[in-house]
């Protein structure tokens, strides 16, 4: 892939990522050790993400290791039963883990909004000190018209010549705080929004799954009852036979 062309603070954003994300997957106390993610790491090939497709298309994941089927049994309508404080906790943690995302998205916008402002700073001071050059080497002819019997401008113009110094360096001073504030925000600030995030996304899918289940349990419970209601109906017309028999 030619990157030639590419924008380096593309290239670089993109960089910064691809490392939060491995991050995230290199902590999860289950997801590190599985292979999926040791191909991914020691992959040394080309087309990494078509073969990691090919070789892992038929694996399962987290909410698909029980067969449908399995749903059906009564083992699994008891058990829905006794996990419905489970659900709840599952219920009260999903809304949790929403609101933190939303506050500390809430709070990364703030603090990219005030960094933007530190980086401007830095971009008017060292504006500034290019305006004070200019005017420190002036060599424009000053009349006594202009300046009447004191000659006090030349003495002004030699200390404004010299304030750009110390004029870059504040304004130095408030980049490198910048880039400093910036990489805090962006490596470790936003890896706590995108683990947040991945959460939300994992509680997402745990919801879908779980809808799923309940409506294949349901299923189950009603097939259950129809089977016990026909059950009934048949001991029933057994019973009458058997009694009408013994009339005659």
């Amino acid at each position: 892939m030619d990157l030639s062309g590419v924008d380096k603070e593309f290239i670089e954003a993109r960089r910064r990522s691809l490392k939060r994300y491995l991050q995230i997957l290199c902590r999860h106390p289950t997801i590190y050790d599985t292979d999926i993610i040791k191909f991914f790491l020691t992959f040394q090939g080309t087309s990494c993400a078509d073969n990691m497709k090919a070789t892992y298309k038929n694996v399962l994941d987290e909410f698909s290791s029980e067969s449908q089927s399995s749903l059906n049994s009564n083992d699994n309508i008891e058990k829905h039963g006794e996990d419905s404080d489970g659900i709840q906790m599952f219920r009260i943690s999903q809304t949790h883990i929403s609101f933190l995302h939303q506050q500390f998205n809430q709070i990364r916008g703030y603090l990219k909004s005030i960094n933007e402002k530190n980086f401007k700073n830095a971009n008017d001071f060292a504006n500034i000190e290019k305006t004070l050059q200019t005017i420190g080497s002036d060599s424009t002819s000053i009349d006594r018209w202009a300046t009447g019997p004191n000659d006090y401008w030349p003495t002004i113009q030699v200390g404004l010549s010299n304030l750009p110094v110390e004029i870059d360096a504040i304004s130095e001073r408030i980049n490198e705080q910048y880039k400093r504030d910036d990489e805090v925000i962006n490596d470790h600030f936003d890896l706590l929004i995108e683990l947040l995030q991945g959460y939300t996304d994992l509680c997402k899918r745990f919801d879908d799954a779980l809808q799923i289940e309940q409506k294949a349990i349901q299923k189950a419970n009603n097939q259950q009852k129809r089977s016990s209601t026909a059950t009934d109906t048949s001991s029933k017309v057994k019973i009458n036979k058997i009694k009408k028999s013994k009339k005659e």
